[in-house]
């Protein structure tokens, strides 16, 4: 590994962060993707105009950080300087070109207020965070070097060095950290260490909360409600209005510590728990985020970022929040890779993070206005036939549906429901499929509709 080939794995990740101060010493993070990679360095644009210029030309120090999709996270301290005068309209024409939809920001002639930086001189850490042990270097770019990081033991340090060759000294990795908690109980506590309580769950809401608004300088001044049913609207509005981007790993532990437990209250439902109405077809109704299966379906819209209204009934917005600000980034990275929003009648496969469920399938249904077409219905059957092959393709063998495009998509529910029954039907007749179906329902009117057409008692 080495600097160029970091930069390559930041092309693959399309929008960086990039952190600045500015003139009162607060910080400032933008997402920009208008970025130019050639050979060891890389460019970008911005307008000449924005603060984010005013920071970058007042002392130059930027700081970028992607997370690709392999977890590994790639920091980047750099000096970021103007290009030379020279080299302006070349770059502004290449990152205008490799990246299209800047021509919608910056119609005509309108790009000549930009301005484009080269980074350069910086220093990059790696972390691999996808194996064990967690795999971490550092590599220079330009005239810098590497700085020391990390903990060091020094004379006034209590107890840390006995605690450093405990750890060493001991042949199983096993037993390392119940001895290393049990050294530190002994230290006193002037050491600073200390054996961390595990927090409950009003505690980790409000962690949460503080996170996320610490995110939205506009929401600096926004207190948290007292009681429990309004720090829980408060942390799922923030949950749904976040952008797809990286989260630190305490974030991510606490996280998924809260949704874990908040969906274990719920009440987890199982497979097992269910009575088949029909051979290999169930008929549930519940909350599809407490569904522990194989997959659970999500009617996604054309996006494929989940719902960013806040607290918003949709069944997008239920599976987004449940499942962690983990599922709108996968999200993000599959559209990156696609380069164009999900067809009508489509499917794509993400992991179910924090949700019972193994994975998710996102699918769009069709949205109806005005009088149902022919159309219409092929749309709606395309949906359950791509779940069920991509359901197939990754060994999948129980799968949730949820009523695709009723409600906010005015599919009739009536309809959708004989669509549904009849396609996952000749599916499991045609290629003898054991994979086993549950027909999801949230309102009582659904589940009226499926239990006659499946002829349940």
């Amino acid at each position: 590994m080495d600097a160029k080939t970091c930069l390559e794995k930041l092309k693959l990740v399309g929008v960086l962060s990039f952190a600045t101060v500015d003139g009162e010493g607060n910080p400032q993070i933008r997402c920009i993707s208008a970025i130019h990679f050639d050979k060891d360095r890389f460019y970008f644009f911005t307008a000449r105009g924005k603060n984010f210029c005013h920071e970058l030309l007042e002392n130059g120090k930027v700081q970028i950080l992607a997370y690709t999709r392999f977890k590994e996270m790639i920091r980047l301290s750099a000096k970021a300087v103007p290009a030379p005068e020279s080299e302006q309209e070349e770059k502004i024409n290449t990152i205008f070109a490799e990246q299209p939809y800047l021509a919608n920001v910056y119609p005509g002639g309108t790009r000549k207020i930009g301005i484009i930086f080269e980074v350069k001189h910086g220093e990059i850490e790696y972390f691999h965070l996808g194996v064990n042990p967690i795999f971490r270097e550092s590599y220079t770019l330009g005239e810098r070097t590497v700085s020391e990081k990390g903990y060091f033991i020094t004379d006034s340090c209590i107890g840390c060095a006995e605690m450093y060759h405990t750890g060493r000294a001991l042949s199983d990795p096993a037993g390392t950290l119940p001895a290393l908690r049990k050294l530190l109980r002994k230290l006193p506590g002037k050491c600073g260490l200390e054996t961390r309580r595990e927090m409950n769950q009003t505690e980790r809401r409000n962690y949460l909360i503080r996170e996320l608004l610490s995110e939205q300088p506009e929401y600096a001044s926004l207190q948290i409600p007292e009681d429990e049913g309004g720090q829980k609207r408060l942390l799922r509005s923030l949950f749904n209005i976040r952008m797809p981007l990286p989260a630190g790993d305490e974030f991510l532990e606490v996280q998924n510590a809260y949704l874990k437990e908040e969906t274990r209250r719920k009440g987890i439902t199982k497979l097992s728990d269910l009575t088949p109405v029909q051979e290999g077809i169930c008929l549930w109704q519940g909350d599809i985020t407490t569904l522990a299966c194989d997959a659970i379906v999500n009617a996604a819209n054309s996006q494929m970022l989940g719902c960013f209204c806040p607290c918003h009934g949709c069944i997008d917005n239920a599976i987004h929040t449940f499942s962690g600000v983990q599922l709108r980034l996968a999200c993000a990275e599959l559209m990156e890779r696609q380069g164009q929003e999900e067809p009508v009648g489509k499917a794509k496969i993400t992991q179910g993070f924090n949700l019972p469920c193994r994975y998710v399938l996102h699918t769009v249904g069709p949205m109806i206005h005005g009088r149902l077409a022919g159309q219409d219905f092929e749309l709606l059957a395309s949906c359950y036939r791509s779940c069920l092959e991509l359901a197939e393709e990754n060994g999948i063998k129980s799968i949730a549906f949820c009523c695709i495009s009723t409600g906010e998509f005015h599919f009739p529910n009536d309809r959708a429901a004989e669509i549904a029954v009849r396609t996952v039907k000749e599916y499991r007749e045609q290629i003898h499929s054991g994979m086993e179906v549950i027909f999801n329902v949230f309102k009582n009117e659904d589940y009226e509709i499926y239990r006659k057409l499946l002829g349940a008692d």
